[in-house]
């Protein structure tokens, strides 16, 4: 009888620190969004500033000339024919002549290809991208990252690419949506609607990410950039354009995601990794 009493007495307890743990999850829920949205606000003063008229960087190559530096292939340019852009913007003065972008195509018309950059700038996501790839990411425009609200799956996000008009595929939009419950974790993407344009049954580049299909690398790849890139794309931009121009790079051992660790991240994502 006794030890039914120390059971029972033991067992609240238990409860009570599940509670809390349920209690602690809805809490950081909550902070992890509101951090989201400040992101998010971020974000969008970095869409005006990379596509204001008055912003633009003096390249170290003539922008109008890439178009005419193609492969065989229309749809594939090299990486170095497509991306020495000189990036500092402490080296840019009032005097210096400014880039004239007459294309409207561009995805970021103040810095063309700065988020194609920034996938090449990271060693995880730089392992999606193909020479494929290179002239549609030029129409990225901006990415972004959202958590669902409360009522949804507190562990679930949504990474949205929107891309500006072009003549590979009609979406302005692109997404991929992540649901963690407990130890699963289900995956579903928009469907991307080709115009006149075929993927190689080969083809091993970045639009295989919209696959619902899910296995480690995509989680990887997703993480990277939730955590990674779209938190800070500016320190992958400037590393692939210094690798680019021979210059000394950072220790890329950073790359990798780090749920457990990296702040803003939820600790719940740690088993995956």
């Amino acid at each position: 009888m006794e030890e039914l009493l120390i059971v029972k007495s033991l067992n609240k307890l238990q409860a009570k620190s599940e509670d809390l743990t349920e209690e602690l999850n809805i809490r950081l829920t909550e902070l992890y969004r509101w951090y989201n949205k400040q992101l998010n606000a971020i974000s969008d003063e970095m869409v005006a500033i990379l596509n204001d008229p008055a912003n633009k960087y003096k390249p170290t190559v003539d922008i109008k000339q890439l178009s005419s530096r193609e492969t065989t292939d229309t749809y594939v340019r090299f990486p170095e024919e497509v991306v020495d852009i000189e990036l500092s913007l402490e080296r840019l003065t009032v005097n210096d002549e400014v880039i004239n972008i007459e294309n409207a195509e561009y995805g970021t018309k103040s810095w063309p290809g700065f988020w194609l950059n920034a996938f090449l700038g990271c060693k995880t996501s730089r392992l999606w991208i193909s020479e494929e790839d290179f002239d549609l990411l030029y129409h990225l425009n901006d990415v972004r990252v959202e958590v669902h609200e409360s009522n949804e799956n507190d562990e679930s996000f949504e990474i949205a690419f929107y891309f500006t008009e072009n003549k590979y595929f009609s979406n302005d939009k692109l997404w991929r949506k992540f649901n963690f419950i407990k130890d699963d974790v289900t995956s579903e993407s928009s469907n991307i609607a080709w115009i006149n344009y075929e993927i190689p049954e080969s083809y091993q580049g970045f639009f295989r990410f919209f696959e619902s299909k899910i296995d480690y690398d995509d989680l990887m790849m997703a993480m990277c950039i939730k955590d990674k890139i779209w938190r800070n794309p500016i320190k992958y931009v400037k590393r692939y354009e210094a690798k680019m121009d021979g210059k000394f790079v950072d220790s890329e051992s950073d790359d990798e995601p780090e749920p457990e660790n990296q702040v803003g991240s939820r600790y719940p994502f740690s088993w995956l990794f």
